[in-house]
């Protein structure tokens, strides 16, 4: 705590001023003179000098008894609710030394404006469940300073790589590759990453940029008033994540470069740079965030606001009876216009195909819920096992264990996208097929007693059908979701019904049964969607253990 010297009120850190406010007489105090009057000059000309300073200081340390998450303050009133876990409880609290950090970057967004900027984001969101509306909880909004490593690298060694240049000569437009060699001499500082375990990567990303000449030298008068997270994760863990973000800055650069005017670097995406980033320090800085969480169940949403910009990061779940409703609305006037298509029209290859273009409409709108929900539930899997997030790797098994593991995850899904592009190239090509020859004399030409059209929209159809079912498979046996099979077969089956009439001359009673059962594995697909978005848009409670300063998540 910081006592003011007129009145010994309590000092707090006033966001509009940039100074100490004191909360009874309204003194406003300097930052650094309040640290010069406590005798901490010579800490503060040795951080000046840029020597090494890790000397720690002494906070008061708040553990969430429900989930065990920890943050600090300087000051030493009892917090009332977790910021990770959503509990509405009293916080254990005790005094501890923590590592001093180099760098803040103050607040200047006040809580009143970070409400404000909610509210105005919400507004776009139509779907949101009441309760992300309600203005007790938006009044819940928790100033917290979050822990980021900012390093500093350097490029100094012999690099080569390709640099490509078209000219148009006699023979037509010819491609020239050319190998070009040099030394860099680059220096980088700024490339921010979090250091805490407890915040998640997607959250941290999310809230860049901070400016870096906010940043100013650390004193703790800065965290009066508000709290701050736990550095547990070292800034190695990130090093070849932030070396290949330096390295895209690097290429951007060389394209830039006179000498390669004219020449394209970096067109081959598989292509890849070895600039010889090495990293030569990370400095540890405080950064502002204004945290909110909703707790519903054993899920938390979080909304993080950038405190210097404004910047936000949500999780926003969806209300399903708002979607359903509002989806039905809209798909009222879209049936009507496929309807309206199919009656209005008179050319020959639509009157021959008749009730089956509409089966073959609706088997495609299957095969894309179809892969609509697989996607999706891939996408729930990997977020809930946070694949890729080496903080939260680093502070639960050791570095670079689920790392290991994305990667093998990623060459899966090379073969997968290898199907998916297979698939679109055989749908682009028949429907080209289809405007050329549906312009044609050849529209009436048949095969085996089918039309020419009928069969390009089958091949697309067939195309579509096995590459979602095949990667839809592929991924449901990959993934460990409950209830991801049903989803997968009803999806299927939804699309099966449709295709299997498209083929076949039915009664229109007989298409028009098979469309209803599809939009009955429609309905449940999209109702389980909704559910598994609201997972995917949502965080699994956390649960920390701190035992003798190793962590684990």
């Amino acid at each position: 705590m910081y006592d003011c010297p007129n009145c010994a009120g309590s000092l707090k850190f006033d966001i509009q001023t940039q100074k100490m406010k004191c909360d009874s007489c309204s003194t406003l105090i300097d930052i650094y003179k309040l640290e010069d009057d406590r005798g901490m000059a010579d800490e503060r000309r040795a951080d000046e000098l840029d020597e090494e300073f890790d000397e720690e200081y002494e906070v008061t340390m708040f553990t969430c008894p429900q989930c065990g998450g920890r943050i600090y303050s300087m000051d030493t009133q009892a917090a009332g609710f977790c910021s990770y876990c959503g509990a509405a409880t009293v916080l254990n609290s005790r005094l501890e030394n923590v590592v001093r950090p180099k760098y803040i970057v103050p607040f200047r967004i006040t809580k009143n404006r970070c409400v404000d900027i909610y509210r105005n984001y919400i507004k776009q969101k139509k779907f949101i469940p009441k309760e992300f509306r309600d203005e007790n909880s938006i009044e819940s909004f928790r100033g917290i300073y979050v822990p980021f490593w900012v390093y500093k690298a350097k490029q100094d060694d012999l690099v080569s790589f390709q640099a490509v240049q078209y000219k148009d000569e006699f023979r037509g437009k010819m491609k020239y590759t050319y190998k070009v060699s040099g030394i860099l001499d680059c220096d980088y500082y700024g490339a921010l990453h979090d250091a805490s375990g407890a915040l998640e990567d997607d959250i941290g990303e999310q809230l860049l940029p901070y400016d870096l000449d906010r940043f100013q030298k650390f004193s703790p008068a800065y965290l009066s008033g508000f709290y701050a997270d736990i550095a547990d994760v070292d800034p190695d863990v990130y090093n070849r994540y932030i070396a290949r973000v330096i390295e895209q800055v690097t290429v951007e650069n060389l394209k830039q470069h006179p000498m390669l005017h004219g020449y394209i670097v970096g067109e081959d995406p598989s292509e890849e740079f070895d600039f010889k980033t090495r990293m030569v320090k990370a400095d540890l800085v405080m950064l502002p965030v204004w945290l909110l969480s909703y707790r519903k169940g054993n899920r938390i949403a979080y909304i993080a606001v950038n405190g210097l910009t404004g910047k936000i990061a949500a999780d926003m779940p969806i209300s399903p009876p708002k979607y359903i409703i509002s989806s039905f609305i809209f798909s009222l006037p879209v049936f009507a216009l496929i309807k309206w298509v199919l009656t209005a029209t008179e050319h020959t290859t639509f009157s021959e195909l008749g009730i089956q273009a509409l089966g073959y409409i609706v088997a495609w709108l299957a095969v894309i819920v179809m892969s609509i929900y697989t996607n999706d539930m891939y996408w729930i899997w990997e977020r809930e096992n946070r694949y890729g997030d080496l903080g939260k790797d680093y502070v639960q098994k050791g570095a670079y264990s689920f790392a290991m593991k994305w990667r093998g995850i990623l060459k899966k899904e090379k073969l997968d996208n290898a199907i998916s592009s297979t698939a679109w190239i055989i749908g682009a090509v028949c429907f080209i097929g289809v405007i050329a020859i549906g312009l044609s004399p050849l529209s009436g030409y048949t095969i085996g007693g089918y039309n020419i059209i009928f069969l390009l929209f089958g091949l697309s159809l067939i195309s579509g059908l096995l590459s979602t079912s095949v990667i839809g498979l592929r991924r449901m046996l990959r993934i460990t979701a409950k209830g991801r099979f049903l989803g997968y077969l009803v999806t299927l089956a939804g699309v099966l019904g449709p295709f299997i009439v498209f083929w076949l001359p039915v009664e229109a009673a007989v298409m028009y049964l098979a469309i209803f059962l599809s939009a009955l594995c429609g309905i449940y697909a999209f109702t389980d969607l909704i559910k598994r978005y609201n997972v995917l848009c949502t965080r699994k409670l956390p649960q920390y253990r701190y035992e003798g300063g190793d962590h684990y998540v």
